[in-house]
Formats: C-alpha cells, sequence, structure tokens
C-alpha cells in the first residue's frame, strides 16, 4: 500500500511538472510574439520595406508577406494565451522560426549588412549568429509544446479556480504580457507618428524576434 502511494505521488508530482512546464512555454511564446508582433503593426509600411530586403521573395510577394506576418504572430500568440488550439500555434512559430531562421543565414551567406526590427521601430541590431540563436532558442518551447500539447489549463480554467496556485500564476504572467503589450502599443504609436526624419533609415532590417 505505501509503495502505490509513493507512485502515486510521483506521478502527480511528474504531471504537476509538465502542466506547469507547458504552461509556461505557452505563455513565454505568447508574450514574445505578441509584443514583437504590435510595434511592426503601428508602422507596417516601413516593416513591409524592411522585409523587401532580403530578396528572398519576388517584391509583391515580400511585401504582402511584411503586412501579413504580425497578424499571423497576433493569431498565434491568442491562442497561446487562451490555451485553445495550441498545437496549431506551435506549429505557426515553428514554421516562423525556421523561416525567419533561413532568411538570416541567407543574408549572413550573402554578407548583407542588414539589421534586425525585432520590435519595428522601436529596437533594431544587426542581424548574426546572436539572432540565430535566440531564434534557435525559442524553437524550444514551441517544439515542446508540439511534443507534450496536454491537460495545461486553459485561460477559462484559471479564471473559473484562480485560487490554485498554478492558476495563479498563470493568471500574473498573462496579466504581465497583456500589460507589456499595451505599454509596447502605447510606444509604438508615438514612434509611428514621428516625422519620417526622425526615423531610422540607415539599414534594412529583418522580421525576427
Amino acid at each position: 500500500m505505501g509503495a502505490f502511494r509513493r507512485s502515486s505521488n510521483v506521478y502527480e508530482y511528474n504531471r504537476l511538472v509538465m502542466t506547469f512546464a507547458l504552461l509556461a512555454a505557452r505563455l513565454i511564446l505568447a508574450g514574445v510574439f505578441l509584443m514583437s508582433a504590435i510595434p511592426k503593426l503601428a508602422s507596417p509600411r516601413q516593416f513591409a520595406e524592411d522585409v523587401q530586403q532580403y530578396r528572398m521573395l519576388p517584391r509583391p510577394l515580400a511585401s504582402a508577406f511584411g503586412y501579413a506576418l504580425p497578424y499571423v504572430e497576433v493569431a498565434a500568440s491568442v491562442l497561446l494565451l487562451i490555451g485553445v488550439y495550441t498545437a496549431w500555434a506551435a506549429m505557426g512559430v515553428v514554421v516562423m522560426l525556421l523561416a525567419f531562421m533561413t532568411a538570416v543565414g541567407v543574408a549572413m551567406a550573402r554578407k548583407l549588412n542588414l539589421t534586425c526590427s525585432c520590435f519595428g521601430l522601436l529596437y533594431r541590431e544587426r542581424v548574426g549568429w546572436g539572432t540565430q540563436i535566440r531564434d534557435g532558442i525559442l524553437l524550444g518551447p514551441a517544439l515542446f509544446i508540439l511534443a507534450v500539447d496536454a491537460n495545461a489549463p486553459t485561460l477559462a480554467d484559471m479564471l473559473s479556480n484562480p485560487g490554485r496556485l498554478g492558476n495563479a500564476l498563470g493568471l500574473a504572467f498573462t496579466v504581465f504580457v497583456l500589460c507589456g503589450a499595451a505599454i509596447l502599443a502605447y510606444l509604438s504609436l508615438r514612434m509611428s507618428r514621428r516625422p519620417a526624419a526622425q526615423e531610422p533609415t540607415s539599414s534594412p532590417s529583418l522580421p525576427m524576434r
């Protein structure tokens, strides 16, 4: 009987650890991609022009990709935040990250002097191995969700029982993500309303995290 109880306790502990890990992976990815998309939505034309600089697609397709990408990022983020269709959202994240890593790899091979507009006009950095490593790290939680997509609580579950420690932590992080997104939206709108001469135009940029 004692051995059975110990086995049951170990199983319950492992289940809780897996649930929390899955919830953390979902919320981290949702936060990163939501905060990445909002500044791009504030300056869609600039971002579409940035995408064209990579010369991987014909200009009309590159422009369409640049305009569409932030909306895909928002959709994936929302699904991950609320906890529905999470496997599909994670698959979308994997596809986007692989596309970004391919674009950076081609730019590096061509020795193009480009910058990464990870957060639209708010933040830029030169593409390189640092960009590749960062996107490779983000692949980890996305693949984890695909492999273990199970019974992590949805947003509705957390709201229905906020007294549980896991649900309370999940709700707190969700609020943190939404507050961060709101702050970025405000800063992005301010940046997009500046005169064109004040916007950084010296180097093109890439739709990367």
